[in-house]
């Protein structure tokens, strides 16, 4: 189930960069804000366009939660956060597996 398609955080955030790039900022963000976030997230259920299964759902609860505890606000999409393209299916899988690398990059510096 999609839960953003017709979010107006796209069209707030302007300009676009990659997947990976945006979910590497977002994660970075996180870091700032909820240390430790990455062990709340269940990479196997993880969904970026659903708003419980997002990271934002799985560490605040919902999306919308996430977005005013984190102080994310209107730079969701440049965090990765949320789809900002017409090809919006598409971009939910490329960022659900970019916030997916994140997450376990983070878990192997954790152990090492």
């Amino acid at each position: 189930m999609i839960l953003f398609k017709n979010s107006n955080i796209r069209a707030q955030a302007g300009g676009g960069s990659d997947a990976a790039s945006r979910a590497a900022r977002g994660a970075a963000h996180l870091d700032g804000v909820q240390p430790g976030w990455q062990n709340q997230i269940n990479t196997n259920t993880l969904n970026i366009a659903h708003s419980h299964r997002c990271a934002l759902g799985q560490v605040y609860g919902t999306y919308g939660a996430g977005l005013s505890q984190a102080h994310v606000g209107a730079r969701a999409a440049d965090l990765g956060m949320v789809a900002m393209t017409a090809n919006i299916d598409a971009e939910y899988r490329a960022l659900t597996e970019a916030w997916v690398q994140e997450v376990e990059k983070r878990r192997v510096l954790a152990t090492a």
